[in-house]
């Protein structure tokens, strides 16, 4: 196999990879933005992106924690109501 050859085996997976890679990111931002949410096309995107990137949310929770600590400067100052 020479260089050629190469190259554009190369090339075609990464096309194909960046393709999967579009699609995928389009289903998480479609999901997002139901007409019901109203929501602005940056806040889509920001949700979107939280999702793509984000851990899944049964496993957020060492996440969530701290970064209401980081918020609210420690534990001891969360205050919510049930």
């Amino acid at each position: 196999m020479g260089a050629e050859d190469f190259l554009h085996f190369f090339l075609r997976c990464a096309t194909k990879t960046n393709e999967g890679v579009a699609e995928s990111m389009h289903n998480y931002v479609h999901m997002h933005s139901d007409k019901r949410r109203v929501l602005d096309i940056r806040d889509v995107g920001l949700e979107g992106r939280s999702h793509w990137n984000g851990p899944p949310i049964n496993c957020a929770s060492r996440l969530r924690e701290s970064a209401f600590d980081r918020h609210f400067e420690g534990r001891r100052r969360w205050h919510f109501k049930k």
